[in-house]
C-alpha cells in the first residue's frame, strides 16, 4: 500500500488538538487523571470534579472533554472489571459489534475525506 493510499481518520479532530494532546500535554493529563478519581472516591460529582481539577490545571474544554470520558471512580473501575470475561469463556457467547462506526469510516473512505 503506497503512502498516498492510506487513510487516517480523525473524526473529531479538531487544530488545536496537536497542542492540546501533545506528549507534553499528555504526560500532565494522565497526572491529573489521578486527582479525579481521588475526589469523586470522597462523594464529589463527576462534573463538579473535572471542573475543579481543570481549573486548576487550566485545561482546555476538550482536555476536560477527555478527562470526563476516560475517568471513573475507583467503584465505577472495579465495577467495570468485574463484568469482563476472560478469552477463553468468550466461546460460549455470541458478539455483537455495532458497526456504526466502521461505516462512518468506510464512507469517508469511499468520497476520499
Amino acid at each position: 500500500m503506497g503512502e498516498e493510499s492510506r487513510f487516517i481518520a480523525r473524526r473529531g479532530f479538531a487544530e488545536d488538538d496537536v497542542r492540546w494532546f501533545s506528549p507534553e500535554a499528555v504526560t500532565i493529563l494522565k497526572n491529573v487523571q489521578t486527582d479525579i478519581p481521588w475526589l469523586m472516591d470522597r462523594g464529589y460529582k463527576q462534573s463538579s470534579v473535572i471542573e475543579l481539577v481543570g481549573g486548576h490545571y487550566q485545561l482546555s474544554a476538550r482536555q476536560r472533554n477527555a478527562l470526563q470520558r476516560a475517568t471513573s471512580s475507583t467503584l465505577e473501575c472495579k465495577i467495570r472489571k468485574e463484568k469482563l470475561l476472560s478469552m477463553d469463556k468468550l466461546h460460549d457467547y455470541c458478539i455483537y459489534i455495532d458497526g456504526f462506526n466502521l461505516i462512518m469510516i468506510w464512507i469517508k473512505y469511499a468520497y476520499g475525506n
